[in-house]
């Protein structure tokens, strides 16, 4: 960086104190920011991103809102301080500049050492890589992957690409994780299934209807999996249907011990999944319901039916709310 360009930096971030610059004699001490926000930004190139992120010595805190003209081809985050990652995509509104992006040889490349929390939002990006993930403790994965990622068995080089991401965040004690994603997964387990996360201990997945079926081989990647938390969509087509779970994974029998159900309104597939962790979870201490009912008298019916139901633990508490 030349001289010029330190002064317009230390002009500019003077009037916001969480970024300050200080010059001492001929070099450049940096005390850069802690966290930074680059959102919307257009940028020389990949190189010029990539220089910015990983000058910054003291940075641990990044959040990356992207566009579709930023002129970033392959980004790149390299720290030795980073500990918390955001990436976002905006692609306008409602999503109108999605199909203006050309997701050819593009790529996202992660190499934060001290990295402990990673959330992926929007990202379309051809390739997704994450090397030095021993720190990571928690990811929030939203749209990472989409149809056009699932597996074919010809194109060994994605699979190995979502294969190797998933090993790279198979560390981590705390997940969460969206619709979309779990709609991947859904389509594509029968190619590769996920890795064993054996340090998850707290799992937060948004399920639709139309995906419950994959609930339990998603938990067999959990085998020590404490507390879940479920979010179930309306679909108001497969409300009515009786679901059928063939499966008890490990969790259920050993290690779960907390299970809240969000959206929770009796109907039989919903029902089902509430009489799958009360009858097959030996050591499960509460099941709380976030309830939805037109009546009083609806709730109190609902409520009836579950006390009924039969219990793999004798500690269990049915928490409705």
């Amino acid at each position: 960086m030349d001289e010029e360009f330190l002064k317009f930096l230390k002009a500019k971030y003077r009037e916001r104190p969480p970024l300050t610059y200080l010059i001492t004699g001929e070099d450049l001490i940096s005390k850069l920011p802690d966290a930074m926000r680059l959102e919307e930004n257009v940028y020389a190139n990949d190189a010029s991103l990539e220089s910015f992120i990983s000058s910054c010595p003291v940075l641990e805190d990044l959040s990356i809102l992207r566009m579709v003209e930023d002129n970033i081809k392959v980004l790149r985050v390299h720290s030795l301080t980073l500990t918390s990652l955001d990436i976002d995509f905006y692609f306008g509104e409602n999503d109108d500049m999605v199909d203006d992006f050309d997701t050819k040889h593009s790529e996202v490349l992660i190499d934060a050492p001290r990295l402990k929390y990673l959330k992926f939002q929007d990202d379309l990006s051809e390739s997704k890589v994450i090397t030095n993930s021993g720190s990571l403790a928690k990811v929030n994965i939203v749209y990472v992957f989409n149809e056009n990622d699932c597996a074919d068995v010809v194109d060994l080089p994605r699979r190995n690409m979502v294969r190797n991401f998933f090993i790279s965040i198979s560390g981590v004690r705390d997940m969460k994780i969206s619709g979309h994603f779990v709609e991947f997964l859904y389509c594509n387990m029968d190619f590769d299934p996920l890795p064993q996360f054996r340090n998850l201990s707290r799992l937060k997945a948004k399920f639709s209807l139309y995906f419950l079926e994959i609930l339990p081989t998603l938990l067999e990647s959990c085998p020590n999996l404490k507390s879940l938390v479920l979010v179930l969509g309306f679909d108001p087509s497969k409300e009515d249907e009786q679901i059928k779970f063939t499966s008890v994974p490990r969790c259920l029998v050993s290690s779960l011990e907390s299970v809240e159900i969000k959206y929770f309104n009796g109907k039989p597939a919903k029902m089902e999944v509430a009489r799958y962790f009360l009858e097959n979870s030996g050591v499960l201490q509460k099941l709380v319901l976030h309830l939805r009912c037109s009546t009083l008298e609806e709730g109190f019916c609902i409520l009836r039916d579950l006390l009924a139901l039969p219990r793999g633990s004798s500690t269990c508490r049915i928490v409705v709310c």
